[in-house]
């Protein structure tokens, strides 16, 4: 199969609407309006991202490969084991607040995409059951309004206007293990002013309306380059 082929159509996934836009209506919401988003949205869809990507391969390590199909098959089971190392045991503050409904549309960046891309750097040989795929989304989608939260704390208390990778750096160390936000900032640091520019111009002009899919996807595929 090549490697076109291979490469979900956003037609076939639920997409995210525009990542920027919905941090600025997050702080909008809140009577920020002159917040600047600047760079902010590639290092806090990362910062998820990283996180997502490390459960999923903490899952794969607590499971044994399906002998009949060859795939590791992550359930709810294999992640709530997961989910009692140590360094996730931030997640249990969220625990009681989940119900069994959709997370992955209340989720700033295409959930099934980056699980596709994850899938992918490990071989495709994952197979996520649908409750798990809902709790994922439910934990990762606590950790973004969080890092939304502690953000707009800190642009208050601070007086500053404008979000950017040392607000998302300070937000995500408040919330995660230390362990976890090594990993985060490894992650972060490893992305290029290339990369950031990249994924910056399709927005600077905040009057031009961007295709809401074809945004979404193109910061997901210029974060996916820096693993």
């Amino acid at each position: 199969m090549s490697e076109s082929q291979n490469k979900p159509k956003t037609n076939d996934i639920t997409v995210s609407k525009n990542i920027r836009d919905k941090i600025k209506t997050y702080f909008y919401d809140r009577d920020m309006k002159k917040v600047n988003i600047g760079k902010a949205p590639i290092f806090f869809v990362k910062s998820l991202i990283t996180v997502l990507e490390e459960l999923i391969c903490n899952c794969i390590e607590n499971t044994t490969k399906n002998k009949i199909n060859g795939l590791y098959t992550i359930n709810m089971l294999v992640l709530r084991d997961v989910l009692n190392l140590p360094k996730y045991y931030f997640f249990n503050k969220y625990v009681k607040q989940y119900s069994n409904i959709e997370y992955a549309d209340n989720l700033y960046f295409n959930f099934a995409k980056s699980l596709k891309d994850i899938e992918a750097r490990n071989g495709d040989k994952l197979s996520v059951d649908l409750e798990t795929k809902k709790y994922l989304c439910f934990l990762i989608s606590n950790i973004q309004y969080e890092i939304l939260s502690i953000s707009q704390k800190i642009l208050v208390y601070s007086d500053k206007v404008t979000l950017n990778k040392d607000v998302i750096d300070f937000a995500y160390n408040c919330i995660v293990s230390k362990e976890l936000s090594n990993k985060i900032k490894l992650k972060l640091d490893c992305i290029s002013e290339a990369e950031i520019v990249a994924v910056d111009e399709d927005d600077i002009d905040a009057d031009v309306n961007v295709d809401a899919d074809a945004d979404a996807d193109a910061i997901l595929d210029e974060l996916n380059k820096t693993n």
